[in-house]
Parts: structure tokens; sequence; C-alpha cells
């Protein structure tokens, strides 16, 4: 089996639109962006990247950089349907991992839905607790926002009729190399927000 990552817009129109395919199929409406925003016309700090295994795409990420920054914010990471249960996920991963390191970024960022969250069932629970599971088994660190802060860390969901609400999120983060994150550090970590809400989300402060 061969791996790699590579940019979608270099994969021809066959390689696109199973990358597509695999992206929406792989995120719930109010969880993705549209195709057009994520790949089309997509931000020049952004890159959508594809893991093509023996030539064909089974995997998608999507980074965005936290401006001037040396942290970069993965907004989407998925494996396609059918080729969940083979260890994909953690070979993204480490392709990931170094695609990060070679563009000299020292921290990775996300967020997850928190499981947390009042309201939802136990199913919905079950699949944020085992999301949660997956990136700290692959060394991501839970960042304690409302420990620390004060304040929930949410971000922005919009329903299909185009109204927006906030919602609990788990914001996560793995360093780029050798150095443990400093997360009882109220300053760094007030920072790390703060460089998430300004170039993720585009706003001042936490809401």
């Amino acid at each position: 089996m061969t791996e790699a990552l590579a940019p979608v817009r270099n994969l021809g129109n066959h390689g696109i639109t199973a990358t597509r395919r695999i992206y929406e199929g792989g995120f719930a409406d109010h969880l993705r962006a549209s195709w057009d925003e994520v790949y089309t016309d997509r931000r020049l700090d952004e890159e959508a990247l594809a893991l093509l295994v023996d030539g064909e795409p089974a995997g998608f990420i999507m980074l965005r950089a936290l401006g001037p920054t040396d942290r970069i914010y993965l907004r989407y990471l998925v494996i396609a349907a059918d080729r969940r249960g083979q260890g994909l996920g953690s070979l993204l991963w480490e392709h990931l991992r170094a695609h990060c390191v070679r563009e000299d970024f020292t921290l990775l960022v996300w967020d997850v839905e928190h499981p947390g969250e009042e309201g939802i069932d136990d199913g919905e629970r079950s699949v944020r607790e085992r999301r949660a599971a997956f990136y700290e088994r692959l060394g991501g660190v839970v960042i304690p926002v409302l420990e620390q802060t004060g304040t929930e860390y949410t971000n922005p969901h919009h329903r299909s009729d185009g109204s927006s609400y906030e919602s609990p999120m788990l914001l996560m983060a793995t360093p780029l190399g050798p150095t443990q994150l400093p997360v009882d550090d109220r300053t760094w970590l007030s920072g790390l927000v703060s460089d998430v809400q300004r170039y993720r989300w585009e706003r001042a402060e936490m809401r």
C-alpha cells in the first residue's frame, strides 16, 4: 500500500469529485461549510488536502493558518466511510503532522463537539466521546478553557434557516515538536484562545 498527502487542486476531476464525496459524507450539514467555501473559493490562508491510498482519495483534511502566528488550525479531518477501521485515521494524522512541521508550524489546534453538552442523547454523547478519545490517543490535549478563564469555549453553528447559535466545544491542541503544552499557564492559554477566535472565527473575543 502506498499513501501520500496531496493538494486537492492537483487531483484532476475524478479525484476532486471523490474527495468532495468523502468530505460531504463525513459531517452533518451544520458542521460543515459548503464545498465552494472549502475548495472552489477557499481562502489563501487555507489548504485542502487529500490522503491518497494507492492513488485513490481515502481521506480529507483542511487547514487554516492562524494569522502571523506559528499555529495552525485543523478545520476538518475525515476518512472515507468505506475505509474506516483500517488504521487510516492514524496514518492521515502522521502525514498531517509531518506536513505542518515542514511548513514551520509549532502547534496544531482544533476543536470537537463537547460530549457534556446539555440536551444531546446518549448516542450522540457516545459519538462525541469517541471522537475526543481518538484525538487524545494521537497526542491531542484538551485545553482547560473553562477552568482557566471561567468562560466556556464555544463556536458558532448555523441552522438551515440561516440563523446561528453558540455551541459548547472542546478546544484541543498538540505540539509539533518535543515540548509539552503549558496548559496551566493562563497567559499562554488566553493567547491561544484569542488566536483561534480572531483568525479562525474572525471575532475579537470569546463569546
